[in-house]
Parts: structure tokens; C-alpha cells; sequence
């Protein structure tokens, strides 16, 4: 991974085979990201895992892509629960060969070839995500 920051702008490029979101971790410590949007995020995936929350049943529904896909569309935030710990929130479209769309909760990818990611380091802003009773870390703003 290869990153550098201009203002509160941050651009990385992630390489084939890393761990897309312990890579969005490791750039979010390095640049202090507490609170972001992601401004965009294009490349390849595989081994992509999807969900889709049932509120109902209150709980998700994974389904896995073990072939590469590109990366359509990603758009979210990262921020922080209670506890400190970092939540990484983003909603993804991918594409297969024929150009077919499938889209959900991101869980996990492995980059193939590469990903190019830019993030909105926000300064006042504080994305904070809080257990409510539909079962979801709800995000709540200061």
C-alpha cells in the first residue's frame, strides 16, 4: 500500500492480494483518520463476502464471491463505537464479466490487481456508532 495526504484528503493504492479492510485500517492509524467518508474507491476485488440485514430476524445474510469483480461503486464512512473501536461502514456495486451488477453491506475483500481510495479526513465531524434496538451500530454525529 502507498498513500499520501494533501489538506484533509487522503489518496492510497492498495495492491493485489492485500486485505481491503485491514489496509483502510492501517490508513486510517497512519493518518489519524478518527472520523471519514470515503469519497470514492475503484479497482478489483475477489473473495468478496456481501450481506444484507434481515430486521426481522435481526441478523445478516452473507453470501461470498471467490472470482474477481470489479468494483463499481463504494460509498461510506469510518468511525467509532463507544469502546474506541474503529467501524468501517460501506455499501458496495460490483460487476462480473457479463456486466451483471450485485451490490450489499461490505463484510471482506481480497484487492485484485489494485484499488485506488480517497477519504475525507473529517476534523469536527465525529461519526460515532451506537448498538440500537433494530440490532445495528446506528451512526450518530457531533
Amino acid at each position: 500500500m502507498m498513500s499520501s495526504v494533501e489538506g484533509n484528503l487522503v489518496a492510497a493504492r492498495l495492491e493485489d492480494g492485500e486485505d481491503f479492510l485491514e489496509k483502510i485500517g492501517e490508513l486510517a492509524d497512519k493518518h489519524r483518520i478518527k472520523s471519514g467518508v470515503f469519497l470514492g474507491c475503484i479497482g478489483m476485488w475477489r473473495d468478496t463476502e456481501l450481506c444484507f440485514f434481515d430486521l426481522k430476524l435481526k441478523k445478516y445474510f452473507r453470501t461470498s464471491f471467490k472470482k474477481p469483480l470489479e468494483l463499481v461503486s463504494l460509498q461510506g464512512n469510518i468511525g467509532k463505537k463507544d469502546n474506541g473501536e474503529r467501524v468501517v461502514h460501506c455499501h458496495v456495486v460490483l460487476g462480473d464479466t457479463k456486466y451483471r451488477l450485485v451490490g450489499g453491506h461490505f463484510s471482506k475483500a481480497t484487492v485484485h490487481v489494485c484499488n485506488e481510495v480517497f477519504i475525507l479526513r473529517l476534523k469536527k465531524v465525529k461519526i460515532r456508532r451506537r448498538l440500537e434496538k433494530t440490532g445495528l451500530y446506528g451512526m450518530s454525529v457531533a
